[in-house]
Formats: C-alpha cells, structure tokens, sequence
C-alpha cells in the first residue's frame, strides 16, 4: 500500500506505453482502469500521474504505432476480444456483486450458457412427475359417513 514516499518506475517511459497499448486493446472500453493497472504493474502510485496515463496516452503516437504493430502481429483486433475465461470472469464479476437480482440472474444466466452448464446443451433430460395419490370420492354425505366409521371400528379392533 503506498505510503506518501515518491516510488521511481520500475520501467522506462517507453516501455510503459508499450505495455499500456496492450492493455488499451485488451480493454479497449476502460482506459481508467488500463491506466490504473498500468501504474500499479510499474510501481506509480501518484494519482495524478495516473490521471495524465489515463488523459493522455491513448493518443500519443508511441502508444498508438505499438497498437498498430501489435495488431498487424497478431494478424488483426481480433485477437485481443476477450476469450471465453475472461467473458465467464466478466459475468461472474456481475453474479457475485451487489446489483438488483435480476441482472445477477441474467448474468448467472448467460455464465451458464458460456460454460456449458445449460440442461439441453448437455443432453440432460428433465420429467417432471406429479407424484399427486387419487383419493376416491363419495358420492353422497352419508356414503362418507359410513366408511369412515367402518374405518374408525377396524382401527379400534386392532389396538392392544
């Protein structure tokens, strides 16, 4: 945790950029939290440097020819989407959080669609079985009355 002591980069400038044109393509949608973790890789605590990482670097030029060579290396943006690990993560990270139940049952949801664990998917089969006893019915008040007391005798006759 960092104290208030000015902590030197572990790396250069140049090769801080290069890792965050990484970052800004893995996640292309959150340049704060590519910045912070950035920073925090290299041992930069000061939250004003932070904010400039996050202000400035996705446009300079070193950042965006790393992007440009990244790319043409990986053979296109392609590469860098999220895979299926980091997708199960993301929706994981909603399934666990404190949001309004029903988005966490959507993100359980689709969780579950991404790792398999979907009933059909799996070739699982569910029968549902009401396991419901037919009661035989009277037909009249008094038909009741005399099997009932039928019963209520055989039940005496047979306790000691």
């Amino acid at each position: 945790m960092p104290t208030g002591e000015v902590v030197q980069p572990t790396v250069t400038q140049e090769e801080g950029k290069k890792r965050f044109a990484l970052l800004l393509l893995q996640r292309p949608g959150d340049i704060r939290a590519c910045a912070h973790e950035l920073a925090y890789s290299v041992g930069i605590f000061d939250a004003v440097q932070i904010e400039n990482i996050a202000k400035y670097w996705p446009f300079d030029p070193e950042v965006k020819a790393e992007q440009k060579r990244l790319i043409e290396e990986a053979g296109g943006p392609e590469a860098f989407l999220p895979g299926k690990t980091d997708l199960g993560y993301a929706l994981w990270k909603i399934a666990d959080s404190g949001s309004a139940p029903e988005v966490r049952l959507k993100a359980m949801e689709q969780y579950s669609k991404l790792m398999g664990f979907d009933a059909e998917k799996a070739g699982i089969q569910i029968n549902v079985v009401n396991k419901v006893m037919a009661v035989p019915m009277a037909q009249s008040d008094d038909e009741w009355e005399a099997k009932a007391a039928l019963q209520q005798r055989r039940i005496i006759e047979h306790v000691p």
